[in-house]
């Protein structure tokens, strides 16, 4: 799709919230080109379901709240990573990646591409919980 077809919305913005109201006790990291992005989205994320708790039927913990990690009352969490970020002591049930590539020059260096894709491969899928839902990454490598 092209930009500015709301594709974040939908992916970064409003499923993540829809996800936790439908499993309340998940864990989701998100992960963008930079800790910026990804904590951009995760300060939507959270400020929606702040005002949306009671369709919702979920509500933030009031001590934890941060842009970049922050947990539900039903022990739910969200983690929002750049790519290339360590990802240490977090277990996830869901990944959410959007735009991890920087820009047209990223895309097409072989170096940065390899780079991305081993951080996918060797540290964000390690965080998966058995079960998780979403992402094929073996599928994704045969692409």
């Amino acid at each position: 799709m092209p930009p500015g077809s709301a594709k974040s919305t939908y992916t970064s913005i409003l499923f993540p919230a829809f996800f936790l109201a439908n499993h309340p006790d998940a864990s989701i990291i998100c992960a963008s080109h930079t800790a910026e992005l990804s904590e951009r989205w995760g300060r939507r994320v959270r400020n929606s379901i702040n005002e949306h708790e009671l369709t919702l039927g979920i509500r933030l913990r009031a001590d934890a709240q941060a842009v970049g990690r922050w947990q539900l009352e039903t022990g739910g969490e969200y983690l929002a990573v750049g790519v290339g970020q360590a990802v240490v002591g977090f277990r996830a049930d869901l990944i959410v990646v959007d735009d991890p590539i920087r820009s047209r020059e990223d895309a097409y260096s072989e170096v940065v591409r390899r780079s991305t894709w081993e951080w996918f491969t060797t540290e964000l899928r390690t965080r998966l919980r058995p079960g998780a839902h979403g992402f094929n990454f073996d599928a994704m490598a045969r692409i």
